[in-house]
């Protein structure tokens, strides 16, 4: 056994082995293994998308019965799944729709429209592919921020933590 400052090393046998999941065939494993990785991401991303379909049609729904908690509540968890999916568009549409819904009061009909242009932005970046991979889904998000800010300078908006 090893020894340090006279004390004796004592070695921990532990239950779990990364060689008992690791294969020891040599690099074309690695390359299949993550051929099959890629597989599994984009099933889930195409699970997500079809999820965050769903989701996007409960928002619409409730947007304009059910007060904000349900919007802010479907956006918040659309947001955060957004980066997690390669969809960073979404997470940032999400985040401005919180951020919107929790800053200016909904007793305006340019609330909805504002609320429902977020909508509609999340719903194109979910079901259009290519809108994440092009300047045409960065200037959709621009226009709608722009929308927002006028928006918030037209009815007035608290700081975002305000109690």
């Amino acid at each position: 056994m090893p020894r340090t400052n006279g004390r004796t090393l004592k070695r921990i046998a532990t239950p779990l082995k990364l060689g008992d999941h690791v294969s020891r065939s040599g690099e074309h494993s690695v390359s299949d293994k993550l051929r099959e990785a890629e597989r599994a991401i984009e099933t889930l991303s195409n699970e997500f998308r079809q999820h965050a379909k769903n989701d996007l049609t409960q928002l619409r729904n409730a947007s304009g019965t059910e007060g904000t908690g349900t919007v802010f509540e479907v956006s918040h968890e659309l947001r955060g799944l957004g980066g997690s999916f390669g969809l960073p568009l979404l997470t940032q549409v999400g985040s401005s729709l919180c951020e919107f819904v929790t800053r200016v009061e909904n007793s305006n009909p340019l609330f909805q429209e504002v609320v429902d242009l977020h909508i509609a932005t999340m719903i194109q970046i979910v079901c259009d592919r290519s809108v994440e991979n092009d300047a045409t889904g960065q200037q959709l998000v621009e226009g709608l921020l722009a929308a927002r800010a006028t928006a918030e300078r037209t009815l007035g908006s608290r700081p975002l933590h305000a109690k």
